[in-house]
């Protein structure tokens, strides 16, 4: 019956609530009227009943009697009601879509070059001014704290200093790793060679980009570096333009 179909079967279902014509209400409420006969029947008798008769009747016929007028109003406000209860069904599926996080496969990722200059346009930056502001090196020590709060996801591929070609599938980055060690920011901002940005690795603070790790430390997940790395890009908009809103 489509559209109209459904403000009939809307108007019909709240004009049998508003009357007191749902199935259970109903059969309810003729058990109630046959009660109440029997009950006349027996303390006044026939003479009695047939006395009551048409007020009994009057009552058990109100319902039916005023289920077209209710019908009618039901009708014409049906529409609006369909329309409401679809919008907040849509909002509250977008709700849950928008909850459930999306698979690493489906979120957009972007290389930390890349993600240097989207924090530029978000924060009003010259990306091609001095590379030794203070501000552009900001971006990545920025970038490292969230890392290291578990705000921003970085993956990227793990090495060693004796494995150098290894080539294994991209990890997340724990955050325990940016305790001790932090972006190629130096790279990432002077250069623009794709090999380059995809040679870079994670580093030790205070090595160069060329330094080598130690052969050991407290935290074990420094003694890895990870190159090759890739930004969720929805985690730099997200926070860089807080960051934006607040100053």
């Amino acid at each position: 019956m489509g559209y109209w179909g459904n403000v009939h079967r809307q108007a019909w279902s709240e004009t049998a609530k508003a009357v007191g014509l749902e199935r259970e209400r109903f059969w309810v409420f003729l058990a109630m009227q046959f009660v109440v006969a029997i009950a006349i029947w027996i303390g006044l008798g026939e003479v009695g009943l047939e006395k009551a008769a048409i007020s009994r009747l009057a009552a058990a016929a109100a319902p039916f009697l005023g289920f077209p007028i209710v019908y009618l109003w039901k009708f014409f406000a049906a529409p609006a009601a369909l329309a409401a209860a679809e919008t907040a069904t849509i909002g509250r599926l977008q709700s849950e879509l928008n909850a459930k996080p999306l698979p690493p496969s489906q979120e957009k990722w972007i290389d930390p070059r890349q993600a240097y200059l989207l924090v530029c346009r978000l924060r009003g930056l010259d990306d091609k001014g001095d590379a030794k502001g203070a501000d552009k090196f900001g971006v990545f020590f920025r970038m490292r704290q969230y890392a290291c709060d578990g705000e921003l996801l970085v993956r990227g591929r793990p090495t060693s200093p004796d494995a150098k070609y290894a080539y294994p599938p991209r990890r997340p980055i724990p955050a325990q790793h940016w305790e001790e060690c932090d972006f190629s920011s130096k790279t990432y901002i002077l250069k623009e060679d794709r090999d380059d940005i995809h040679d870079a690795s994670t580093q030790r603070d205070g090595l160069a980009d060329d330094g080598i790790i130690g052969t050991y430390s407290r935290n074990r997940q420094a003694d890895v570096r990870y190159f090759d790395l890739a930004i969720r890009q929805t985690d730099v908009e997200l926070l860089f333009k807080k960051k934006q809103q607040a100053n």
